[in-house]
């Protein structure tokens, strides 16, 4: 009995939800992608030009020549539509739920409330192209015929006006509240207080931009069919790319995803420049935050999206996804966690219950799984083991995850 014990401890694993999938367009379809494999999560009426993915696992999305956004949920279905009057160049979404966007012909900024999805516009400089969102909830905007970047607060007020390189087009928030540019004829790193801190040539003409795990600017150069990828301290190194590199994704574990529309390739990149996998597909589109680590890390990283008690970045960085808990794998009635049920399951529950006794794992204290943790359980156990009573919910007798978590009822390894 101890040897079978044992043997059942030793099946006791953590199962982590692995990076969040790439969503992208392809063949008027929005699809996502993990690893090697795509998965068509609805059909639509025109291609993808921008995507922005949301705290539920789902995102806004725009569709070329159309003139409102659509707002999927987690399982790819269009939950409502938001009228936006022209075209859009980019959009980001906030801490809050609401999103920005650029729109070029109108020269200003759009805001779309969380809840009630009420449009607000505020103008900005010459034809705004790129947008971004810091950690402190500001809104950063390439001006691409001024040659400038905005700073817009959370009320679209202009907060600062700052002096780039020609045509600045792409831009992504950093960890440190700065940002990276892409302009056409260079690489730019502004800091938190808008400072140009560094900048150079490379590539040829770039124009899309994401933030890596470690802080890093990835930039996709559609001209020159390449990837460059910039530190702090300056380049790290450029990657070829197939043909016409435009979106581009960063996942938790260090790499990113480029999209390469002419190339019809999906390319992963481990963050030391290794090609990890490549994805055939017909034109993949999309431009914006297409994982959501973005969001995850940069713009909410102390929120908790899945509620699991675990800071967005600190999953990130433990290489988890933020979007989903992490499911770890008990049974349930096993108080003492030693992988069997027995009289002192009982024992344990009750002193749990009544003398403070402390426990890593609620849920398998909550036997009837009734999202309470009252007498009950220990009564169930006892029922089970002495009076042939019902055995306790799922999982059980076989380790697996909960098929009910509920928050606040956590189960550590």
């Amino acid at each position: 009995m101890k040897i079978l014990t044992s043997l059942l401890f030793l099946l006791f694993v953590v199962q982590p939800v692995q990076a969040q999938s790439v969503w992208f367009g392809s063949d008027l379809a929005l699809l996502s992608i993990d690893g090697d494999t795509s998965v068509v999560l609805d059909d639509l009426d025109n291609s993808i030009e921008l995507i922005s993915r949301t705290s539920d696992g789902g995102a806004w999305i725009y569709l070329s020549e159309n003139t409102s956004l659509q707002r999927i949920s987690a399982s790819g279905d269009v939950s409502f539509s938001v009228p936006t009057e022209t075209g859009l160049a980019a959009m980001a979404v906030d801490a809050t739920g609401a999103v920005w966007a650029t729109r070029p012909g109108m020269n200003d900024v759009i805001r779309i409330a969380p809840s009630s999805f009420e449009v607000s516009s505020y103008l900005v400089s010459g034809v705004p192209h790129g947008i971004t969102v810091d950690g402190l909830g500001r809104v950063w905007v390439t001006c691409s015929y001024s040659n400038e970047v905005q700073i817009l607060s959370t009320t679209g007020e202009i907060l600062q006006t700052i002096p780039v390189g020609f045509f600045p087009t792409g831009i992504s928030a950093t960890h440190d509240f700065g940002v990276w540019v892409a302009e056409k004829q260079g690489l730019r790193r502004l800091d938190s207080a808008g400072n140009s801190v560094w900048s150079d040539v490379a590539g040829i003409f770039p124009i899309g931009v994401t933030t890596d795990t470690s802080g890093r600017g990835w930039f996709t150069c559609q001209v020159s069919h390449q990837v460059v990828v910039v530190s702090d301290l300056g380049i790290d190194m450029i990657i070829d790319v197939p043909a016409r590199p435009l979106g581009v994704a960063a996942h938790v574990d260090g790499s990113v995803s480029v999209l390469s529309r002419l190339g019809a390739t999906i390319s992963r990149i481990a963050g030391t420049g290794e090609l990890l996998s490549s994805h055939s597909t017909s034109y993949p589109t999309g431009k914006g935050d297409l994982s959501g680590i973005q969001l995850a890390t940069v713009v909410a990283p102390t929120l908790d999206f899945d509620e699991d008690g675990i800071t967005n970045q600190a999953e990130v960085f433990a290489g988890t996804n933020p979007f989903v808990a992490t499911q770890i794998e008990f049974v349930r009635g096993d108080v003492d966690r030693d992988g069997s049920i027995a009289l002192a399951d009982a024992l344990l529950s009750m002193e749990i219950l009544f003398l403070q006794e402390s426990t890593d794992c609620l849920e398998a204290l909550d036997v009837n799984d009734d999202c309470s943790l009252d007498l009950a359980d220990p009564i169930r156990i006892l029922g089970y083991l002495f009076l042939s009573d019902s055995p306790p919910e799922s999982p059980f007798p076989e380790y697996g995850p909960d098929p009910t978590p509920q928050g606040g009822f956590s189960c550590n390894n």
